[in-house]
């Protein structure tokens, strides 16, 4: 599945973010997708996601406006998680800032998101979904691959 983001028109209007972002628990979890593999959920159980093609770490935000109408970041309370869980090997936990003092989650240092299109767990809807910027970026969104081991439920509190 692919799309673009609507270009403003020549007077600079556009369309306009319609998403306000919650706070969610600080805690993710895990699922084991039909035809196998486990993947990274929200404290939901939907699917998360992060882009191949933004550079880890990149601390503002290349999502925001009205992409974050289709892309939801995932926000928790605190700027301080834990970085390691058992049973996640490969994935180091942190978050990044987002206006407003708000804070968002990462994942080795890429923002996390869900997907406005997956209303289901288990839906992974967002899985190869290409978005494209007025200045002809292109990235590539991708589910967080995780192992079979990993636990059903990833607690990040400190």
């Amino acid at each position: 599945m692919s799309s673009g983001f609507p270009v403003p028109t020549s007077s600079g209007e556009g369309p306009r973010p319609s998403y306000s972002p919650t706070v969610g628990p600080t805690r993710l979890g895990s699922r084991t997708l039909p035809g196998g593999g486990r993947v990274l959920t929200d404290s939901r159980g939907l699917t998360v996601y992060a882009t191949d093609s933004v550079p880890a770490s990149q601390v503002v935000s290349r999502c925001k406006g009205v992409c974050t109408n289709i892309w939801r970041p995932l926000v928790v309370g605190s700027a301080s998680v834990r970085s390691k869980v058992a049973g996640v090997p490969g994935e180091t936990f942190g978050t990044l800032p987002l206006p407003g003092g708000l804070h968002q989650l990462t994942t080795n240092g890429r923002r996390v998101y869900t997907f406005v299109v997956d209303k289901l767990p288990g839906q992974t809807r967002g899985q190869h979904f290409l978005t494209g910027t007025t200045t002809g970026d292109v990235y590539t969104w991708s589910v967080i691959v995780l192992p079979s081991t990993a636990p059903a439920t990833i607690p990040l509190e400190r």
